[in-house]
């Protein structure tokens, strides 16, 4: 999750940290090295598996029709896989934009196919309030991609110290190993072969 080309990791030219806006997609690249089964488990939603080994599953040229949905992606040694990640909070049951609270907005779907034409937001559920009730504060243990807000691009206060990780409001998914032990440093978690998701909101600027 550090930025890339930073002297401390110097087999590691580049960054591991996706980040995407509501709407777009992203290939993930699965690339299985060493000699121990690393399943790629990416939480959030579901990616459409493309290719393995540089070829694309499909039964002619270009039609990619034989691409299948996984929720783990299951790699053996010298094994690549590719496949395709989209977000859109899509059948979530709130309004991930938090409409009344301060985050007045409209779903505007132009196109009727139930998504937002500027921000990817699926309007059926545009207006709906969060399901829950957030505990108080003094119940939370924070994180630091905790914005005290469960909406995308919102933000609260949080204690002195605490966050900090997370200055646009992102939704964050941890994608990692589903071989647990991988997920340490000598014995310490979070390390290993983990990472976060970012999807960030419509505006802010991804750097590339």
């Amino acid at each position: 999750m550090l930025p890339a080309g930073i002297r401390s990791l110097p087999t590691q030219p580049y960054n591991s940290m996706p980040m995407i806006h509501p709407g777009e997609k992203i290939l993930m690249r699965v690339a299985s090295a060493g000699r121990d089964l690393h399943p790629f488990h990416h939480h959030g939603n579901h990616a459409r598996v493309i290719a393995k080994d540089g070829r694309m599953l499909e039964t002619a040229p270009g039609a990619a029709d034989l691409g299948y949905e996984e929720f783990t992606i299951p790699t053996v040694p010298g094994e690549t896989v590719d496949a395709i990640f989209g977000w859109t909070g899509y059948k979530l049951g709130w309004d991930i934009y938090g409409t009344g609270l301060g985050h007045e907005h409209d779903c505007m779907d132009g196109d009727a196919d139930d998504f937002d034409d500027m921000t990817s937001e699926y309007c059926p559920d545009h207006g709906k309030p969060f399901p829950v009730q957030l505990p108080e504060k003094q119940d939370l243990t924070f994180g630091g991609f905790w914005t005290d807000s469960p909406f995308l691009g919102g933000a609260g206060s949080l204690p002195p110290g605490e966050g900090g990780l997370n200055p646009f409001g992102a939704y964050t998914y941890m994608w990692h190993s589903h071989t647990e032990k991988e997920l340490t440093n000598y014995d310490i978690f979070p390390g290993g072969l983990m990472t976060m998701l970012m999807i960030v909101p419509h505006g802010v600027m991804i750097p590339h």
